[in-house]
């Protein structure tokens, strides 16, 4: 209401001043009406008043997410696991989005421009094929994708040749979905080749990504860490799958970042409130 009341009596007296210098020089009333404007828009960053503690950050998103990354990322699947809400909304949104899975129709044409219906047919049943074999998984693992997005922020799909998928009839391509934390967070900085690193991302002097190094087992495994090696795959066998937020940022934050701990507070806020009843009914029953 203040700060209402404050804003009406700025507007105010900026108006009045501004007609009364308009009556001998209008140029000079605009420039004074636009430097009041940019003025109260500098309000944003005052340190008076409730936000004088509120201070932001001005770090790269990279520089962030190497702090933060490990800590939202645990809770973000702890919440998947535990929270009946996330648990639930996400089941709904995978399933509503890839449905049934998303399918590539052919469109091959004739010399004469008409679409080739026997060689777009047979393109189709192959990948059909392909897609459905015990080897690849396309279907499960295109909704895996989206809700490591959703838990992760990330996901990356090594794509690589396998000779044995020819003798079932099968395009010898396979699929491998890894997640983001088997990233080798310690490859970061410059390197001998005279390319960068960004966390287990290695950089060309142009910024492209040129090879990601990975450990072998997932650093979660009892043990595997012990035997885990670092591998450099080059970036055409890798697609990194995430959604940047800031032109600073290579890596990426899971979509529930910005729920996290008001789900938290809400999960727990629910479980106080049975307790509470139970002990209640308790109480009154033996009353």
């Amino acid at each position: 209401m203040t700060m209402s009341f404050g804003r009406s009596l700025y507007n105010g007296w900026t108006s009045v001043m501004s007609h009364w210098i308009a009556l001998s020089d209008p140029q000079r009333a605009f420039a004074y009406t636009r430097q009041r404007e940019v003025l109260l828009s500098y309000k944003a960053a005052s340190k008076k008043g409730p936000n004088r503690a509120w201070r932001g950050d001005n770090r790269s998103a990279d520089e962030v997410l190497l702090r933060d990354w490990k800590d939202v990322t645990a809770r973000a699947r702890e919440l998947v696991q535990s929270s009946s809400h996330i648990a639930g909304a996400l089941e709904k949104i995978c399933s509503n989005v890839i449905y049934t899975g998303i399918v590539p129709q052919a469109q091959l044409k004739k010399s004469n421009g008409v679409f080739d219906k026997v060689r777009n047919d047979a393109v189709e049943s192959r990948f059909s094929k392909w897609a459905r074999s015990k080897k690849v998984r396309w279907f499960e693992k295109v909704k895996l994708v989206l809700r490591h997005l959703w838990q992760d922020g990330e996901i990356l799909v090594h794509w690589f040749i396998d000779p044995t998928m020819l003798e079932e009839g099968l395009v010898p391509l396979r699929v491998e979905l890894l997640e983001a934390d088997h990233f080798d967070a310690s490859v970061h900085g410059q390197l001998r080749n005279g390319n960068y690193a960004r966390r287990g991302i290695e950089f060309d002097a142009t910024g492209d990504p040129v090879a990601y190094h990975l450990f072998t087992e997932h650093p979660g495994n009892c043990g595997a860490m012990l035997l885990a090696e670092t591998r450099r795959i080059p970036a055409d066998n890798i697609i990194h799958i995430f959604e940047p937020k800031r032109a600073s940022q290579t890596r990426g934050i899971s979509w529930l970042y910005a729920v996290i701990m008001r789900m938290r507070d809400l999960d727990e806020y629910e479980e106080s409130e049975r307790i509470a009843a139970r002990l209640t009914s308790a109480f009154a029953f033996f009353l």
